[in-house]
């Protein structure tokens, strides 16, 4: 798995320069990805996942992150 930062950009990329919809990205770089991976609560919000969660602003800088549920940043 890549660095967060890298994946992050990739993100960005994505909705900025390619035109993907925020959506299709969040699968691109983290629901696909752990799902290839086998990650098993990884990459979805749901009942059961780790609850990692990263929020943005409007022009997609991140804004606070957390982690198992626990804000980090």
């Amino acid at each position: 798995v890549s660095k967060i930062s890298t994946l992050f950009a990739e993100f960005r990329d994505l909705v900025i320069d390619e035109g993907l919809s925020i959506e299709d990205a969040v699968k691109v770089v983290s629901t696909n990805v752990a799902r290839h991976l086998k990650l098993l609560g990884k990459g979805v919000i749901d009942v059961g996942s780790d609850a990692d969660i990263v929020v943005l602003t409007r022009d997609l800088n991140i804004k606070y992150v957390l982690a198992s549920g626990k804000l980090i940043a």
